[in-house]
């Protein structure tokens, strides 16, 4: 529900904004990224439960779960991403903006869905991503030179070209139907000149019914990222 409120919200400031000025590309970014995804089950009573994972790439400071970790850790890939102009609401710091990017993940989940049962999860999905951020600094980059501090939040919306799921114990397989599935996401970036830092949480979900035999659960995935990023201006 908050999900789908916070949606709404963000496509109203996006749609009564909108102008051909935000169609504008405004920089693009690649870069390496550090990346940390818990996986939650919830049932249509709201009981909630976290989802061990059997293997991270980066065990030393990830919480032990069962027979596996808390979290999912992804270190050093690059992603890319492209912001469109942002637009800010009369001479205020307040503004609106949004970016496409790409994710992708894949790790094993435990005692999932059943306690005992194994499956593979691997998710791929492209992501048009309308926030509204406060800045502090430079408002816009000439020639790729300036300093700024945002803080935004806003709404994900994702096309999910593969959610694939195996269970190891009969092979079964599940392959979402749904390509649509809604998000929100929270980001603090620090920008100077070509180089940004970026931290940002998104959480999304996946409702639809997996397994036959099976109680119908929501998957909610939270990631966490960290990257250090070069830009592009346009």
């Amino acid at each position: 529900m908050k999900v789908k409120k916070l949606l709404v919200l963000t496509l109203i400031i996006f749609s009564s904004s909108c102008s051909l000025k935000s169609l504008r590309p405004y920089r693009a970014t690649i870069g390496p990224v550090g990346s940390s995804s818990e996986f939650i089950s919830e049932t249509k009573d709201g009981d909630e439960r976290v989802i061990c994972v059997e293997s991270t790439q980066s065990v030393n400071d990830v919480e032990i779960c069962g027979d596996g970790y808390k979290k999912d850790e992804g270190v050093g890939y690059i992603e890319p991403w492209l912001e469109f102009t942002p637009t800010f609401f009369k001479s205020s710091q307040f503004g609106w903006s949004y970016f496409f990017g790409y994710n992708q993940s894949s790790t094993k989940l435990l005692d999932y869905p059943i306690e005992g049962d194994k499956t593979e999860v691997d998710i791929e999905r492209f992501s048009l991503n309308p926030f509204v951020f406060y800045n502090w600094g430079d408002k816009f980059f000439k020639g790729g030179k300036g300093m700024a501090f945002r803080l935004g939040l806003g709404a994900s919306l994702n096309y999910v070209s593969r959610f694939d799921l195996e269970r190891t114990s009969n092979n079964e397989t599940f392959e979402a139907s749904n390509k649509f599935s809604p998000g929100t996401s929270f980001f603090m970036e620090f920008s100077w000149n070509w180089f940004i830092l970026r931290v940002e949480q998104s959480s999304i979900e996946y409702d639809d019914n997996k397994f036959e035999g099976v109680e119908p659960d929501t998957l909610r995935v939270v990631t966490s990222k960290a990257s250090f990023l070069y830009a592009y201006y346009f």
